[in-house]
């Protein structure tokens, strides 16, 4: 049984904990805090039976004979790397989900979309399971992802997190609920409070992490299958795959859009510093206090 940790980080998928809290999570480990990262959706399909969309994605991947596997040794490298601990848990990813079969979210739209119904049923059941995880750590902190983007693995989780809020578990024994904000979803116009709003009424805390963001880049940096994916120009990614010189400059343009829209979001969190004359960089979680 993991014991004794202080920080549980609950990710959809295996990045979006790192993606989003690496900065946080270089400085509890530093400090000596143990830190462990849950990751939901680690399952593998079965590859002979994928949807159109599952195997376009898996074509912008380099078609990996197991995408999955790669991205779990991707992910523990980097979390492991950094000092922390890492936990897989076996649900699908929502690409390649279904159900009598139907895939539950056969597109882009529908991965965006409302959750469907049967995954409703689904987060009730992951409630459950962190709840039983979280009983065997006292006075440490769970971080949830907040929903924002829409992404339906991310509802998924946040449900899971507001199941958690009518346990009791929030608050006894020194535990906290902590949400955070998910990049580079946070990024789009009104993300934040959307996200907000769908939780509930709430009185939301807001706390301020200052971060070494040199660290976080390193740390994303490390998610290749993902970088370029997330920051480089979606419309030529297929083209620019076929030529190796055009793919080099393609990752390294990908890179250095990484490294400026990071340093541009943390320094709008972080508070001013007279004396240095710039932002500090930093993360934000929020408390959510039910009104």
């Amino acid at each position: 049984m993991t014991t004794g940790l202080e920080s549980i980080y609950i990710s959809p998928h295996l990045d979006d904990a790192i993606l989003s809290c690496a900065g946080r999570i270089v400085r509890e480990v530093a400090a000596g805090a143990q830190v462990c990262v849950i990751n939901i959706c680690a399952g593998a399909p079965d590859y002979s039976h994928l949807s159109a969309f599952a195997a376009e994605l898996h074509t912008v991947y380099g078609d990996p004979t197991d995408a999955v596997a790669q991205r779990i040794a991707e992910d523990r490298a980097v979390i492991e790397g950094l000092g922390a601990r890492v936990m897989n848990w076996d649900y699908l990813d929502a690409v390649y989900r279904h159900e009598h079969g139907h895939w539950l979210y056969p597109d882009r739209d529908a991965i965006f979309g409302p959750l469907h119904p049967a995954d409703r049923i689904l987060a009730g059941q992951i409630g459950e399971r962190l709840a039983a995880f979280w009983r065997q750590h006292p006075h440490s902190t769970l971080f949830m992802p907040l929903g924002a983007g829409h992404h339906v693995d991310h509802l998924l989780a946040r449900d899971a997190a507001r199941w958690l809020l009518t346990t009791g578990l929030p608050g006894s024994d020194g535990r906290a609920l902590r949400f955070y904000e998910e990049y580079p979803y946070i990024e789009e116009a009104g993300a934040l409070a959307a996200a907000q709003a769908e939780i509930g009424p709430s009185h939301w805390q807001p706390e301020v992490a200052p971060i070494d963001v040199a660290a976080r880049l390193q740390a994303m940096a490390g998610y290749q299958t993902q970088v370029v994916h997330l920051f480089g120009d979606q419309a030529r990614e297929l083209a620019a795959m076929q030529d190796p010189a055009t793919w080099s400059a393609f990752v390294a343009a990908a890179h250095r859009q990484m490294v400026s829209r990071v340093e541009r979001y943390t320094q709008s969190i972080g508070p001013s510093d007279p004396a240095a004359h710039h932002p500090f960089s930093a993360e934000r979680y929020w408390s959510y206090a039910p009104q």
